[in-house]
């Protein structure tokens, strides 16, 4: 063969080498993560572009690489090739290997180091290895044509037509905001209302609107629980996030006859043909970080990293989705009388804002905020800091398995709810400053909610966990309506009937659900659809809930109080260890080493910047002499102790730990930061030397 034809020939080669490598795996994770094109704004030809790339670009720089390494003659080129081929077989065994969940950490890179080595040297001796990678090289066009066309996203390729009513008897606005894993027991007091010294914002809105407090979710994946509580009907599996799966909802309820104020984040639900035409949208966008193509290729990186990874879950998920934040003119001091204000605020939801104008025609104000889900990462007033990678640490395989984790992401999660709390409060300002709040129907309503029980799972139903997982906010101002707390049952498939039942509006198809106002559901079961998944791994099925017992026990199993002046103090001295938080480490005792410890955030607190704060301090430690099963690690900071952790086990670490510092301890100017840890509450604190 010439030269020219044996460079075709490898570059062949590496066409199916790396479709079975990266192309084919990457695909199919995103391929079933609609709610990823849909967050990062990118559809229709922007996706069959990008799916070509992830084909193509690959192949091209390896084969580009080694083409260039003729210079150096025949056999320096062959032998680029050839550890090419085998180093992509390597890391093709490896990913197979851990999407089956064959093995982890020195098992699997074993396995693929042997593979490689083994494939490589086949490749070399065997004609008939050569020519099967011929034969491959179509994969990855295969795979960007299943993609494309064949899997959750091709709605977003091929699009396609809905039936939008043309009009409706109803020319009131219409304001609604869709909050993000928020379980109900997060606001409660003690008392059962909302906690107002927490969550004034909240306890304010169900004061002057009505309080469904026993509203529950059908589902605690946002990609089945939104669609599911904007069209009236059960979540079923194989539905994309979007209109094509999804007809019958809100947006095309109202589409014909309203304008469109409409901010979606990980669905498309509003038609392009309603919430895109300039003669419907008001709707008002600012540019973000993160949007486009580059958003995508951030996320097709982190799919990778986990498909390589040695010691992650083995199911490979794109769900990190965060709100992208602009920075608003706030006081430097937060008081009772501006719990509002806040330092930064969702880009999204500052369009929503702006938004809220009295118009001549009847308007659709929406917006979904992916608050206060996950990644924590908000202070009350806005500060962010840095959360971990996997957030949340100590939630191996979906379940809690130690308290500690638990009990500091809760407190993380209702930090990040005052925060959602301060949005909500300026939401209801702008309402009444518009004078959309006497006439408008006015609906907020959370998605989901999650559960910090141990040996429990975070967002999988259990029958321990039922009462957090389903029981969400639900507010709805309405004219109609009588202020205060209302316990009727209603489940999230009676949303869409009880806002057109307030509007006036005969719904023209069935539903699931029924208006909790004309007609609610008195029959004491709730329905929660399972849909089985590497976190709930129970078949599919249509549940009922008992809603009597599990109300009871939201009402009655109440989280621990926090206070809003010193949340994160609060936090610890609950603990064995509390009298040691704020205390100067040259007032204690300090014995000899015990050992050592990593520490994630320790040159962001040593150099400090202007980035996000480094205040949630996570690594892990290698104890000498000291049980872990008793031990404490504690911090220090300028030479002040500030926090400390039990240790407990995650899937790449025995003793790992994690932390929350107070926001004005790190950030800004370096910091000295020393870990130490304790053998018993009362025992004296032994340094862990740092690298």
């Amino acid at each position: 063969m010439t030269g020219g034809t044996v460079e075709l020939r490898r570059g062949a080669e590496l066409l199916a080498l790396t479709g079975l490598a990266f192309t084919q795996p990457v695909l199919d994770v995103l391929g079933s993560s609609p709610e990823t094109f849909v967050f990062r704004g990118v559809e229709g030809a922007q996706i069959v572009l990008f799916a070509l790339a992830v084909a193509l670009v690959p192949t091209a720089v390896l084969w580009l690489g080694g083409f260039a390494t003729r210079v150096f003659g025949d056999r320096v080129r062959l032998g680029v090739h050839v550890v090419t081929v085998g180093v992509l077989a390597g890391i093709a065994v490896l990913v197979a290997v851990r999407l089956a969940d064959m093995a982890r950490g020195g098992p699997a890179l074993a396995v693929a180091v042997v593979a490689g080595g083994a494939a490589g040297l086949l490749y070399l001796r065997v004609s008939q290895v050569r020519l099967f990678l011929l034969y491959l090289s179509p994969l990855p066009l295969l795979a960007v044509g299943l993609f494309c066309f064949s899997s959750s996203v091709s709605g977003l390729v091929t699009g396609g037509d809905a039936d939008v009513v043309e009009e409706v008897a109803s020319t009131r606005p219409v304001v609604m905001l869709v909050l993000d894993e928020f379980p109900t027991a997060t606001l409660l007091g003690a008392d059962g209302t909302i906690d107002a010294e927490q969550f004034p914002a909240f306890a304010r809105l169900s004061q002057q609107s009505t309080w469904f407090r026993n509203y529950t979710t059908h589902n605690a994946g946002t990609v089945q629980a939104v669609p599911s509580l904007l069209s009236g009907t059960l979540p079923t599996r194989g539905r994309a996030p979007l209109y094509t799966d999804w007809p019958d909802n809100l947006f095309t309820l109202l589409g014909g006859s309203y304008e469109m104020a409409v901010q979606e984040s990980v669905t498309q639900l509003c038609p392009p043909d309603v919430c895109d035409n300039a003669a419907r949208t008001v709707t008002q966008r600012t540019a973000i970080e993160g949007e486009g193509l580059g958003g995508l290729v951030g996320d097709t990186r982190e799919v990778l990293r986990q498909l390589v990874s040695l010691n992650a879950e083995p199911e490979v998920q794109v769900d990190a989705f965060a709100e992208e934040i602009i920075s608003v003119d706030a006081p430097d001091q937060m008081d009772a009388e501006a719990r509002d204000e806040v330092t930064n605020q969702p880009a999204r939801f500052t369009d929503f804002i702006d938004g809220l104008v009295l118009a001549e025609e009847p308007t659709l104000h929406f917006v979904h905020l992916i608050l206060p889900h996950g990644p924590w990462r908000f202070f009350p007033d806005g500060t962010e800091y840095a959360s971990p990678d996997a957030d949340p640490e100590g939630e191996v395989g979906g379940t809690w398995t130690d308290a500690w984790p638990a009990e500091l992401t809760r407190l993380r999660l209702e930090l990040q709810a005052q925060y959602t709390d301060a949005l909500v409060g300026q939401t209801i300002d702008r309402l009444q400053e518009s004078g959309l709040w006497e006439d408008a129907l006015v609906v907020v309503v959370a998605d989901h909610g999650g559960s910090f029980i141990v040996d429990q799972p975070g967002r999988a139903l259990s029958s321990a966990n039922a009462h957090e997982v389903m029981w969400t906010p639900l507010f709805i101002r309405d004219p109609a309506l009588a202020p205060g707390i209302d316990e009727t049952d209603i489940e999230a498939t009676d949303l869409l009937p009880t806002m057109a039942d307030l509007l006036g509006i005969e719904l023209p198809y069935a539903v699931d659900g029924a208006s909790a106002v004309s007609d609610p559901d008195t029959s004491g079961t709730k329905r929660y659809q399972r849909l089985q998944n590497p976190f709930q791994p129970e078949p599919d099925a249509l549940l009922n809930i008992d809603a009597a017992g599990n109300y009871r026990r939201l009402l009655s199993d109440l989280w621990p109080t926090v206070d809003v002046d010193d949340p994160v103090g609060s936090f610890y001295r609950q603990y064995p260890l509390g009298d040691l938080y704020g205390r100067d480490v040259a007032e204690l005792e300090v014995g000899q080493v015990g050992g050592s410890a990593e520490l994630d955030q320790l040159d962001a607190i040593q150099e400090g910047g202007d980035e996000a704060q480094p205040a949630y301090l996570g690594g892990q430690v290698d104890l000498d002499g000291i049980d872990a099963d008793e031990a404490w690690v504690v911090v220090a900071v300028d030479g002040v102790v500030q926090g400390f952790s039990r240790l407990f086990a995650m899937l790449d670490a025995d003793t790992a730990f994690s932390m929350l510092v107070d926001q004005d301890v790190v950030g800004g100017e370096p910091h000295d930061v020393d870990l130490f840890v304790v053998a018993s509450p009362t025992g004296p604190l032994h340094p862990l030397t740092l690298p």
